[in-house]
């Protein structure tokens, strides 16, 4: 786990020794997601230069150093994750392998099988740059769900890309303004979602996409590993009933591939320990640890003075039952105060969680202990796990059968007419987005009109109540795009989170609370076997 930034000179006039200090100051700004080594790489010729920290979890010694170069000399690459089935790339490699890491497996099986078939076969969590020296080409690429933050974009003639934007303000060239669109996302959702960043001209790379650039340009994007395509393929495999594998089948399935996924997230060399809150999520996570590791299992949670957030007695009578090493930590108002000022830094764009400062006096508790840690993270997600699912489904069952007693003329559009004449009367605020709810949950039609009832369901506030200029844009996975991958309502929500609120949210405020305190997280639950085979599942096994 790391930190790396980097950038292309598209004005090209720039020494070796300039390029070099400027990365290496860019570098500096990420110290905590890689405490234990800073290094850096430059070509003047070609003007690039990238720039490391490292957080040593695989080979400790320096044979893992990165920016690392290929055996040919012919690409480069910074990268931050993990690859959980490295030894296994090995093998196709053979003996020329100089270390234990698993930056040096990726690369070199990349240079001899090619870079879309090796991400095929990964296993893993990742964001790296690879830089072909000779074909003056920059690959940027994201893993399948989002777990490790890839930024990019271009300020002032140079081209920029790394773990997170703030690297870039090092950088001369580089010069912050706000994205209007980004800040209407932030009011609506309370994050940012991809590919837009907070950062006008600067972009989040979306999970499973790559992007390759020359001269400074992006010249090509790439969907390598689609989520809805594997949605889909999973709806459409779903037996009928008293056909195809049974209940009891399906779960021995998912248990044999989840206890798998916890397996390969246990290889490091450092030591590995556990987020536990005492939910079904990550109690089931340290369960299979405890089961598969030989080693004793340490668990971290948090208690609150107020009992209507406190679920440290569940956490603790799990890791009782378990039998794991437990620590816990009782967070204190003092605790949340102290943090406050660092999180702009922290987070760089601004996210609306609530429980973004309970993960991170979690991961700084955690940290002098293990050096990573697993998490129950994409559990709710892949599952099924939040109320919100039930509760739009049951307002769009009621609102067709409303629709369906209502004729098409006069007496349905007269309730459309209505409530949308006392939503344009309705003062801004509360009661103006009530009238829009009611219209939607009563009257939506169209092909977008679960997505339009969803999206009202999870939004915070309307940007056109707040801002002088609604310059909101919505993206097009909400134009109802997705109704052929999911018909089913409760899929086509898990789907749209998937694609959004996991990474864009959960995984995004995961990373960087525990590369804030240099600890590496893990999530089980965010394998594509795991992923594939949740999605086979019938309802009845995941509410």
């Amino acid at each position: 786990m790391c930190g790396f930034t980097g950038f292309i000179d598209a004005n090209g006039a720039t020494d070796a020794a300039t390029l070099d200090a400027t990365v290496t100051a860019m570098a500096a700004t990420l110290a905590s997601r890689g405490p234990d080594d800073a290094s850096s790489w430059v070509d003047a010729a070609a003007q690039v230069a990238l720039g490391f920290r490292r957080l040593s979890i695989r080979d400790l010694t320096p044979a893992g150093r990165q920016p690392m170069t290929s055996h040919s000399g012919r690409f480069v690459i910074v990268y931050n994750g993990e690859i959980y089935n490295s030894d296994e790339l090995a093998a196709s490699i053979g003996d020329a392998l100089r270390s234990r890491s698993d930056t040096e497996v990726l690369l070199e099986h990349i240079e001899r099988h090619g870079l879309e078939p090796t991400l095929r076969r990964t296993d893993g969590m990742f964001a790296f740059a690879l830089w072909d020296r000779r074909d003056r080409v920059l690959t940027l690429v994201r893993d399948r769900f989002g777990e490790k933050p890839l930024f990019y974009g271009s300020c002032g003639g140079t081209f920029f890309f790394g773990s997170q934007p703030k690297s870039f303000d090092k950088h001369p060239a580089f010069h912050a303004e706000l994205e209007p669109a980004a800040i209407a996302d932030y009011f609506r959702f309370g994050y940012v979602p991809a590919p837009r960043c907070i950062f006008r001209g600067q972009h989040k790379l979306a999970p499973g996409h790559l992007v390759r650039v020359r001269e400074g340009r992006v010249v090509e994007t790439t969907c390598w590993w689609n989520l809805v395509e594997v949605a889909a393929r999973g709806s459409c495999a779903r037996p009928a009933h008293g056909a195809g594998p049974s209940d009891a089948a399906l779960i021995d399935q998912l248990d044999d591939s989840l206890r798998a996924s916890v397996r390969r997230r246990l290889v490091a060399d450092v030591p590995i320990g556990a987020f536990l809150s005492g939910g079904i999520d990550s109690s089931l996570v340290v369960a299979l640890m405890r089961e598969v590791s030989a080693q004793p299992v340490h668990t971290f949670s948090l208690g609150f003075d107020e009992a209507g957030f406190d679920e440290s007695s569940w956490a603790r009578a799990v890791a009782s039952s378990l039998g794991t090493v437990h620590h816990e930590h009782r967070m204190s108002p003092d605790d949340a105060m102290a943090l406050l000022p660092s999180l702009p830094e922290i987070y760089d764009e601004p996210l609306g969680d609530s429980s973004q400062i309970p993960t991170l006096v979690l991961a700084r508790f955690t940290r002098p202990h293990v050096t990573v840690a697993l998490t129950g993270d994409g559990g709710d997600e892949l599952f099924s796990g939040y109320s919100r699912y039930l509760d739009v489904d049951t307002l769009w069952s009621r609102g067709r059968r409303a629709l369906a007693t209502l004729p098409r003329l006069p007496g349905r559009d007269l309730l459309e007419h209505a409530l949308a004449d006392l939503g344009r009367r309705a003062p801004p605020g509360l009661l103006r987005r009530a009238t829009g709810r009611l219209r939607r949950e009563v009257v939506a039609t169209g092909p977008a009109a679960l997505e339009r009832l969803y999206r009202e369901h999870v939004t915070l506030f309307s940007p056109a109540d707040l801002l002088v200029h609604d310059s909101e844009q919505p993206a097009t996975l909400w134009d109802g795009r997705l109704a052929h991958a999911t018909p089913a309502t409760r899929d086509r929500m898990q789907l749209i989170d998937q694609l959004t609120y996991l990474p864009d949210d959960i995984l995004a405020k995961v990373d960087r609370a525990t590369m804030a305190a240099s600890l590496e997280a893990r999530t089980p639950f965010l394998s594509a076997d795991v992923a594939a085979l949740a999605w086979q599942l019938p309802l009845s096994l995941r509410k």
